[in-house]
């Protein structure tokens, strides 16, 4: 009979293919950032792994927004943006770029919406932003198109950023934006609007910024997250955002008033949400409070406790009628896995949310359970998507901004975590993924990337390997596996086993997309107590592709449960704290004991669900966020196992109201810092009670300076500004420091950390030039030049004369300095050298920071004194003691004398002229004898004959006269100069021959 039945299905398949569409059968629009206005990023099409890269397209400006895509009639199409102010709308199969739109400095940082108008048409609208502002106005404006990208309208939006996508339901199109102020959000707005004309229906005050969030209409309310936006700069730079105080806002649909607000404290993220049947599902990073003991490193005899705050992930469901948490749970944390800015999606039953720091979450929709966590080397960005069956997500931002890093695209197995497939991009990730018709896309920091199924039937049997561990005797497992078609086509094929103590769900399959789940249940009744049982599962396709799944297992005698301790009271608490206990599980019977764990109140979560395992701990923590004020709670933990039951009572109570100090960041922390900057990073103060909080701020170091030491705050909170001049930490070092913050509602620790980066040796050589001037023959003259390392770590190099200066000798020929400058002696040797005859030459200097020349002049000459005599803004001269006139009075530049070319190189008795003739002087030519000099207006350098020597000041053109700077023009044709403050006065005097 089953021969029959096998048979039959392949007649079928002949008879009908089961594969293909009609023009009925299109499969639905991705029209939103996560597929639909409820943002579940939920797929009804599956496309099981492998996939095939189909194309990429490289982009100037990294895509920043998720992809929509539609039908057009027949023809599908996608739409984004990128972060230069382009709009696209492409081809699904090729990445041809169909149209373009663009608007200058500006960027569509916000997903597009694509909706269905009244006349039967689809429209997609966009907003594109100028970035976030510190404060002012931004220009932000919201474009609709027709699908050919006509544009339909345009409407300018209020605030100063706008990073939320728009979402269209009933009939309407919804969008937010920001504003900031001095470095801090004040507020947003939530704008309803036509679809046809893009007029505005209400404008909605926001109590902040929505600032990745996205709107969505239930029963007649709209509701946003709102969070605290916080802005740091760096030497004029965005150093970086951070979110912290969320508010969860509902919006009246009809009058556009806020009737509803869930604050959800010191949340780190900006809540995006999810709509699924009568629930909101929220996810993001809370902050935990510990007090802990806090010792002055100045003084070890004070001492404080304060309130010490600590990452804490959150999941939570909240109902939409009157915003009350439903339930709240707090994830196994895996390393810095936080869950931050991230969108929970929703399908088939399950609630996942991702990390920034590389961890995907999986939890029961129904009672927070959480079922698994995958952990991968890098984190997510934006959001994921999911089918039936399958996860798929972008990984590889970690850190952000992180030019090295590469992302990877990958497919996860929903029911388990495993991950199944992926393929590596090119560039760090940054964006979610979108799954329309045959196609799925996502991108990162450069590209757009589709991909699609690949290939002809191709069997995939995941897992293959199946370890039960141990079994108490005479209890039944069930276990399961997956069967997919990896290729396209249709995939059909046989499961079978020999073992009489298993039943199987069913022994064929016949696959096209669909993921088909074999349960195999295992009765142990029978069974021998401490035998190993291994059964292989033998999966078998027509065209020839076998695998074996393998199950093993032990049996063993029965486990008995043990709970400690059986009350837990966490006494008298501050409310808006966290209070966690321990709770110990053991076996104190045979084999392993596993079960369940569940708590009678919301506001009581534990630290996993589920366990295996004979002795484990488990943390309670009590969430005091969701109780009130001077009242006493009481909360049970349930544990059902394989060794029986057991419960946990806990009890609690929460103070009175005063004031209480909320500090953020509590942590600054500069990477990667150039020494010599200067620093500044920003904290903020608020009173998280009532009545008015005081208090004082003391750094611990005279590196911290602060805008401000005290505060008094009641309801709005105070930014405090961090100057910190790194001139005055050590480079290649990380240093730390600490500000107190006290006050009459607690105290806390402001931790910095600065690393600043080593900076690499670094040359300097100094005079650039030396001159030996009025030398006899047969002498032997010395100078230095000075070397210095400007840098860190060891200066090393070498000194040598240039070619062709055998009359030149160096002391030291090696140096080796980390701080301190050295002199080196330089030697010129005028034995055989001519009368009336200058000499150049030059040293070279090369080193591990650098390489530089210095250039040696050596003027010969017999001896007669000849001086010219200048004052500083006087036409009066003096040659040789006779008077005399200039054209024009010398002055001061940058320190330097500056006299007109012409009076005194003719003074000197030097040739001088210009070129070009009839234009503006650009060059200047001076010579006597055998020197000749070559000077460039506006350079800061010469040529002594063939020499290039580096000048203080150049040459310049005033009240059109050439001038350039004395001491340089006297010093390279022999002459000294005395400058005398009191007169004014410069006498320039040389041996004549």
């Amino acid at each position: 009979m089953r021969r029959v039945y096998t048979l039959l299905l392949v007649i079928t398949m002949i008879a009908f293919p089961v594969y293909g569409r009609s023009q009925e059968e299109k499969t639905p629009d991705w029209t939103h950032m996560h597929g639909d206005a409820f943002h579940t990023a939920y797929s009804s099409v599956e496309l099981p792994p492998p996939l095939k890269l189909l194309w990429r397209k490289p982009f100037d400006s990294a895509p920043h927004s998720n992809i929509v895509a539609c039908w057009d009639n027949d023809t599908p199409l996608l739409f984004t943006g990128d972060g230069s102010g382009n709009f696209f709308c492409m081809k699904p199969d090729t990445g041809e770029v169909v149209w373009k739109y663009s608007v200058d400095n500006s960027a569509f940082l916000g997903s597009p919406v694509i909706f269905t108008s009244y006349d039967g048409t689809k429209k997609v609208m966009a907003v594109s932003s100028d970035g976030i502002k510190d404060s002012g106005t931004g220009s932000i404006i919201a474009h609709c198109f027709d699908l050919k990208g006509k544009v339909i309208w345009k409407v300018s939006l209020d605030g100063t950023f706008c990073e939320s996508s728009p979402t269209f339901q009933n009939g309407f199109l919804y969008v937010a934006v920001g504003t900031m102020s001095h470095g801090s959000s004040s507020g947003g707005y939530l704008y309803k609007m036509k679809q046809d004309t893009g007029d505005f229906v209400w404008k909605a005050s926001l109590p902040d910024a929505p600032a990745t969030a996205s709107p969505s209409l239930i029963g007649g309310k709209v509701y946003i997250a709102c969070s605290k936006l916080h802005v740091g700069s760096f030497d004029g730079r965005w150093l970086g955002a951070y979110i912290r105080g969320a508010v969860f806002v509902a919006v009246d649909d009809s009058s556009g008033t806020v009737v509803d607000k869930l604050d959800y404290g010191n949340m780190r993220m900006d809540i995006l949400t999810v709509y699924d049947g009568e629930e909101i599902i929220l996810s993001g990073q809370s902050v935990a409070v510990y007090r802990r003991k806090y010792v002055d490193p100045r003084d070890p005899r004070r001492f404080y406790y304060v309130e010490v705050e600590e990452p804490k992930s959150l999941v939570a469901r909240v109902k939409p009628d009157n915003l009350s948490t439903e339930w709240r749970s707090y994830p196994t944390i895996y390393g810095d896995g936080h869950i931050y800015a991230h969108t929970p999606i929703v399908s088939n039953g399950w609630i996942i949310t991702g990390a920034d720091e590389g961890v995907v979450y999986a939890y029961n929709k129904r009672d927070a359970t959480q079922q698994w966590a995958y952990k991968m080397s890098k984190g997510i960005r934006l959001c994921m998507a999911a089918s039936d069956n399958y996860i798929y997500l972008n990984e590889g931002d970690t850190p952000p901004n992180c030019g090295s890093c590469k992302a990877k695209f990958k497919i996860v197995e929903i029911n388990s975590g495993r991950e199944l497939w992926s393929y590596q991009l090119d560039e760090a990730g940054l964006g979610g993924v979108t799954v329309f018709d045959k196609y799925v896309y996502t991108f990162d920091r450069g590209n757009v990337y589709c991909f699609t199924r690949s290939g002809p039937p191709k069997l995939m049997v995941d897992p293959i390997r199946i370890d039960l561990g141990e079994i108490p005797k005479g209890r039944t497992e069930k276990t399961s596996f997956n069967v997919w078609n990896g290729g396209e086509g249709t995939l059909i094929g046989t499961v079978k086993f020999n073992v009489p103590y298993m039943k199987l769900s069913s022994d064929q399959f016949m696959l096209t997309t669909e993921t088909k789940q074999f349960v195999c249940t295992i009765d142990t009744k029978n069974l021998t107590v401490g035998q190993v049982y291994n059964i292989p599962i033998l999966v078998e396709a027509t065209n020839g592709e076998k695998q074996t799944v393998i199950i093993t297992f032990t049996v063993t005698g029965l486990p008995i449960i043990k709970v400690t301790p059986p009350t837990i009271d966490f006494g008298t608490v501050e409310k808006g704290t966290y209070s966690e206990a321990e709770i110990f599980i053991d076996n104190v019977g045979e084999g392993t004991l596993r079960g369940n764990i569940k708590t009678d109140m919301a506001w009581l979560s534990l630290e996993y669900q589920s366990w295996e395992g004979n002795h484990k701990k488990l943390i309670a923590t009590a969430d005091t966020l969701m109780l009130d004020y001077n009242r006493s709670y009481k909360a049970n933990v349930f544990f059902e196992s394989n060794g029986g039951t057991a419960k946990v009572e806990v009890t609690i109570k929460i103070k009175q109201k005063g004031p209480r100090l909320v500090v953020y960041p509590t942590e600054l922390i500069f990477t990667d810092v150039n020494w010599g900057d200067q620093l500044t990073g920003t904290f903020a103060i608020s009173n998280g009670g009532i009545q008015t909080l005081e208090g004082t701020l003391e750094p611990n170091s005279d590196w911290i300076i602060l805008s401000s030491k005290d505060f008094s705050l009641t309801t709005d909170p105070k930014n405090f500004k961090v100057e910190i001049d790194t001139k005055q930490l050590k480079d290649g070092a990380t240093t730390k420091g600490q500000i107190l913050v006290t006050s009459n509602g607690g105290t806390k620790v402001v931790d910095i950390t600065i690393t600043i980066k080593p900076r690499p040796p670094q040359l300097k050589v100094d005079p650039p030039t030396l001159f030996f001037n009025q030398c006899e023959p047969d002498q032997i003259y010395e100078s230095k030049t000075t070397i210095s390392n400007l840098g860190s770590g060891v200066l090393s190099g070498t000194i040598k004369p240039g070619p062709g200066t055998d009359w030149l000798k160096i002391k030291q020929g090696v140096f080796d300095i980390s701080k301190a400058p050295i002199d080196i002696p330089i030697v010129v040797d005028t034995k055989g050298m001519a009368k009336n005859t200058s000499y150049t030459g030059k040293i070279i200097v090369e080193s591990n920071g650098g390489t530089d020349e210095v250039g040696v002049v050596v003027v010969m000459s017999e001896r007669k004194r000849f001086t010219v005599e200048l004052w500083i803004g006087s036409y009066e001269a003096r040659i040789n003691g006779k008077p005399s006139k200039l054209d024009w009075p010398p002055y001061i530049n940058k320190g330097a004398t500056m006299v007109p070319a012409r009076f005194i190189s003719e003074a000197f008795g030097c040739i001088v002229d210009f070129y070009p003739k009839h234009k503006a002087i650009e060059e200047i030519y001076i010579s006597r004898g055998e020197v000749q000099v070559t000077l460039y207006v506006g350079k800061n350098y010469c040529l002594v004959g063939n020499q290039k020597v580096q000048l203080d000041v150049p040459p310049e053109i005033k009240n059109k006269r050439t001038f350039v700077p004395i001491r340089f023009i006297s010093e390279v044709f022999g002459a000294d100069i005395v400058w005398d403050k009191d007169t004014q006065k410069v006498t320039i005097g040389y041996w004549q021959d």
